[in-house]
């Protein structure tokens, strides 16, 4: 991987033992990321997903007793 510092560009290369469509919805839907992201015991409250070039993603991360929110 190049570092290419001129942009806001990330790239993240990661090597799972599952199908790429399995991968694909986990990623970049809401509900497949609410499913997996995140550490044991955390839930993911929000998770709105536009992969598509130019879109966002919105998701909010909150512990197990509530007390921490991102």
């Amino acid at each position: 991987m190049s570092d290419n510092t001129e942009t806001d560009d990330l790239r993240i290369e990661r090597i799972f033992d599952a199908p790429i469509d399995v991968v694909w919805e986990l990623w970049a839907t809401g509900p497949g990321f609410q499913k997996w992201y995140g550490p044991e015991g955390f839930t993911i409250p929000t998770a709105e997903m536009d992969v598509r070039p130019g879109g966002r993603r919105l998701f909010s991360m909150q512990s197990p007793d509530g007390s921490m929110t991102m």
